[in-house]
């Protein structure tokens, strides 16, 4: 995209900016008229979609598993401690899911909890075993 009509060449394009989609060639408008990238998937730099289905290592794609992502996001929000999530392009922190009784869940953005615990250890807050 480039916001200044005055550019011809095509290395004057810019990158689509963070939590932006540049879904059409030649958009000439401010970074701030691009769509948002779509809930579920994070948009860090060059998307060329709202909902970039193929990952882009460090640029965009999907919501991996352990994380969530709101529309617009461009780095994804990892469920925090305690929590986990399974599911892979979440779209809210509703899904992350507590940790259950007899696992822990000691680290931001799980997959799935560790565990199980220690036999005859209890855990109050599934992140220390107490």
């Amino acid at each position: 995209y480039q916001p200044d009509l005055s550019m011809t060449a095509l290395s004057d394009c810019l990158p689509c900016p963070a939590g932006k989609a540049c879904e059409f060639k030649a958009i000439a408008s401010l970074a701030t008229d691009l769509p948002d990238c779509a809930a579920g998937f994070f948009c860090i730099s060059g998307a060329t979609s709202r909902y970039p289905y193929t990952l882009s290592a460090g640029e965009y794609g999907p919501c991996p598993v352990g994380h969530w992502c709101d529309v617009g996001t461009s780095v994804p929000t990892p469920c925090v401690a305690g929590f986990f999530s399974n599911q892979e392009r979440a779209i809210s922190i509703d899904y992350c899911l507590a940790c259950p009784p007899g696992f822990m869940c000691e680290v931001d953005g799980l997959a799935e909890p560790t565990g199980p615990v220690s036999i005859g250890v209890r855990t109050l807050d599934a992140i220390l075993e107490n």
